[in-house]
């Protein structure tokens, strides 16, 4: 998690589009690096039968992300807090993989 941190807080002081687009390519790789851990995770924590609804959990969660990720983006951006326009997209993501 500490890289996807990493890797949001350098797209989000990016300086040019190419370093934006590197940056994001390695969000995305660091992401396909974490999901198959979670899966796995669940297959070797839980029972056959405490399973599904974790899988159903975790597909709640994707798709509530999927939904919501979009929306608060868009509100980030519009709201440009403290002037930093669509710095803010990625800014949020450093206190969360902080705590996270």
């Amino acid at each position: 998690m500490l890289q996807r941190t990493m890797a949001s807080a350098a797209a989000a002081f990016a300086w040019s589009g190419d370093v934006l687009v590197v940056t994001r390519v390695a969000q995305g790789l660091f992401a396909a690096l974490m999901v198959p851990q979670l899966l796995a995770s669940a297959q070797a924590l839980f029972t056959p039968r405490e399973r599904a609804p974790m899988y159903g959990l975790i597909g709640g969660v994707a798709s509530l992300a999927a939904v919501a990720g979009p929306v608060l983006g868009g509100w980030l951006v519009d709201a440009d807090l403290w002037g930093l326009g669509w710095r803010t997209v990625f800014l949020i993501n450093i206190p969360v993989g902080i705590v996270w």
